[in-house]
């Protein structure tokens, strides 16, 4: 259940960025919408990243 939580929380706010900045930039939601998820992928894979370890995909 938490999980499931975690999960539609995330795309809530994914969602809600997305949209608020291509509110403010005028462009389409689909345009944005790649970017903005993989700056977050980017954002949350250095947030769970071991001190001292290398970034490995």
């Amino acid at each position: 259940m938490k999980r499931l939580i975690t999960i539609v929380i995330t795309f809530l706010i994914l969602t809600g960025l997305s949209y608020g900045i291509t509110y403010y930039t005028q462009t389409k939601f689909i345009d944005c919408s790649f970017f903005i998820g993989l700056a977050v992928t980017v954002f949350i894979c250095f947030l769970h990243q071991k001190v001292g370890t290398h970034l490995v995909f």
